[in-house]
């Protein structure tokens, strides 16, 4: 196997097995000879091309776990098998539940639905497109974790908010 230039890029007998990543998108240049005399060959211009699409990085991307906030900027990871694709969310719908779509959310505790559809491409455009849906439910009242009491005197050197209905309050800046 050569390149345009007569480079040779890889030699064997009955198979060549070697890594044309390098070549995407180039023609090469490929001689079969009669390993025997040598003498008897036919040549052929190949076109190195990617012809697979991203996959993503989970088996089932509509089962990730975010965080509340990390929900706003999440994006599922896909995984190409020449470059890093690029990943881009498509379309967004929230359905906010007001119990009145049983077939749609499990219960009360059901907040919302959201369902993004996320497309991977990559160099070649190659696509790949993958539906992640993230249910958020109302936590329990005793799943809360509440903060230590803090305790805050009002007569001390605290920043007072100046003007409004909360002034004279201590504020949260100094």
């Amino acid at each position: 196997m050569k390149t345009k230039d007569g480079g040779i890029i890889a030699t064997g007998t009955d198979s060549i097995r070697t890594d044309l990543s390098l070549y995407l998108g180039k023609t090469l240049y490929v001689k079969v000879s009669d390993a025997g005399t040598g003498t008897n060959s036919c040549w052929s211009e190949v076109k190195i091309e990617d012809k697979l699409k991203p996959r993503w990085a989970s088996n089932r991307p509509d089962t990730c776990i975010v965080t509340c906030p990390s929900l706003g900027t999440f994006v599922p990871r896909a995984i190409d098998n020449c470059h890093n694709p690029r990943v881009y969310q498509v379309s967004e719908s929230i359905i906010v539940n007001d119990c009145t779509k049983p077939a749609i959310f499990a219960g009360p505790d059901t907040l919302k639905c959201i369902t993004r559809e996320y497309r991977a491409v990559d160099e070649w455009g190659n696509v790949s497109d993958s539906i992640c849906k993230v249910v958020i439910y109302v936590a329990a009242i005793d799943d809360l974790i509440w903060p230590k009491n803090t305790q805050l005197f009002c007569e001390e050197d605290y920043a007072k908010i100046p003007s409004g209905p909360y002034a004279g309050n201590p504020s949260p800046l100094r």
